[in-house]
């Protein structure tokens, strides 16, 4: 989901935009070569490119829907608002989308690859200090480098949402979804995986494999039962609450880490 680009009309007559995304992730087009161009945006010099996304169209539609879909949830927001929000016309979000599902995915993708970009620059530095101090990474520190977009995020990151979406994939995986999985989330697993072989030396590898998944489980869980109505709060009467983020971050990191270096 390369943002900044359009295809071509003939291409969206002939295919549907969910068949582009997976060709365009996995990289196993499912038309001629031909028909399979796109027409690039080109930045001015010294443009990001998440400055050029949010100054074309699809960026508006994306940026607005996002900020929709973290307000009022993935269900509420019409395209009629999203479009009014993004200062388009609902034709630019059939032509660039198609419908509402197909923007939901592109929203997946353009989070995933932000906040797991984070993760991994975040992971590699502590990796790195670590590495020059001649010891291995403190468990503690792994498991709140991946905890931390979610209790801690910064400003622009959606971490709510993202987390909303991650466990929309698991209940109702598509192509697409599970090509945006492979593309963003598996590289970051893989090596979070290895911090963990690198902090707990004496558990096996595929051992802490499961219990990274384990992990994602509980924290998607978790970080995903907001609102004043939450379950943690209705089974305790309100003694404990996900809206404290401070007690949350820090009872889910404890828990993480006893999980982890059980023996």
């Amino acid at each position: 989901m390369v943002r900044g680009w359009r295809p071509s009309r003939d291409r969206l007559r002939r295919m549907s935009w969910t068949h582009c995304a997976a060709a365009r992730l996995t990289g196993h087009p499912t038309m001629s070569s031909s028909s399979h161009k796109r027409r690039a945006v080109s930045p001015a010099r010294g443009t990001t490119v998440e400055q050029m996304a949010e100054d074309t169209t699809v960026g508006r539609i994306l940026a607005a829907a996002e900020m929709l879909f973290a307000e009022q949830g993935l269900s509420k927001p019409t395209l009629r608002t999203i479009t009014e929000r993004a200062g388009v016309n609902i034709a630019a979000v059939n032509y660039h989308f198609g419908s509402k599902e197909e923007l939901i995915l592109a929203v997946f993708e353009r989070l995933s690859q932000g906040i797991n970009a984070r993760r991994v620059a975040e992971l590699e530095t502590l990796l790195a200090e670590a590495a020059a101090r001649a010891k291995p990474p403190q468990l503690s520190d792994v498991v709140a480098c991946f905890v931390r977009v979610y209790v801690d995020p910064r400003p622009e990151e959606n971490s709510a949402l993202f987390a909303k979406l991650v466990l929309q994939h698991r209940v109702e995986p598509t192509p697409v979804t599970h090509a945006v999985v492979r593309t963003h989330f598996d590289p970051m697993a893989a090596r979070f995986i290895d911090a963990l072989a690198l902090a707990c030396p004496g558990i096996d590898r595929a051992i802490l494999a499961w219990r990274y998944m384990f992990m994602v489980g509980a924290v998607i869980v978790t970080v995903t039962d907001q609102g004043g109505d939450n379950r943690l709060a209705r089974l305790t009467g309100g003694a404990a609450d996900t809206a404290d983020r401070a007690v949350l971050a820090g009872e889910l990191v404890r828990f993480l880490i006893a999980g982890m270096a059980a023996s």
